[in-house]
């Protein structure tokens, strides 16, 4: 009986002993998963996940330069992330809008072509905005008589909404639009 008791005793002490290390690792990993949240925009991930459910075609955002587009018969869309900013081109059959946003330099180009309307065909144009690029239209003029402003109201709303569209891809990058906007760096909420 000396024999047997000693040997449960010993087991009883190997168990508390492997279910305290169980706990002890058990405690640990859950304390490291809580200390060390997980990214979920890694190389720009919910920029890539946004765009690709308008329908855009994207390479890896990682390097500066990298590009999202979209092709259809008449549109095409293109969002480039630079290191420093973004470039969104949309280029259907009457008109090209620009918006231009990288190290400093900022711009909106509206470039009309052989489909526009009557009298606004084949014309370039500079746009000014209010407050940021990604606001509103303050007004266009032309490139070549900067006293010929864009008075066609459904220009002006198709340029505005395009700035609108631009804004909800930012937004929904997940990286702080004002620093995007006000320093052109791609800064995580």
């Amino acid at each position: 009986m000396y024999g047997r008791a000693r040997r449960i005793e010993l087991l009883k002490k190997v168990v508390i002993t492997v279910v305290s290390i169980v706990g002890v690792l058990v405690i640990a990993s859950i304390v490291i998963g809580v200390l060390t949240a997980k990214d979920t925009n890694v190389e720009f991930y919910q920029l890539k996940k946004y765009l690709s459910s308008k329908g855009f075609v994207c390479e890896s955002m990682k390097t500066s330069g990298s590009a999202c587009k979209y092709n259809s018969d008449n549109v095409k869309e293109r969002f480039i992330r630079y290191e420093k900013g973004f470039d969104y081109l949309y280029n259907n059959k009457s008109y090209v809008i620009e918006i231009y946003h990288v190290d400093g330099e900022d711009k909106i180009l509206f470039n009309t072509g052989e489909n526009a309307f009557d009298n606004y065909k084949n014309l370039k144009y500079s746009c000014t905005f209010k407050e940021s690029i990604l606001n509103e239209i303050e007004e266009c003029s032309l490139v070549d008589d900067e006293d010929v402003k864009l008075d066609n109201e459904a220009y002006i709303s198709v340029i505005n909404q395009k700035m609108y569209d631009v804004n909800l891809i930012i937004e929904a990058s997940k990286y702080s639009k004002s620093d995007l906007i006000n320093k052109y760096e791609w800064n995580k909420k």
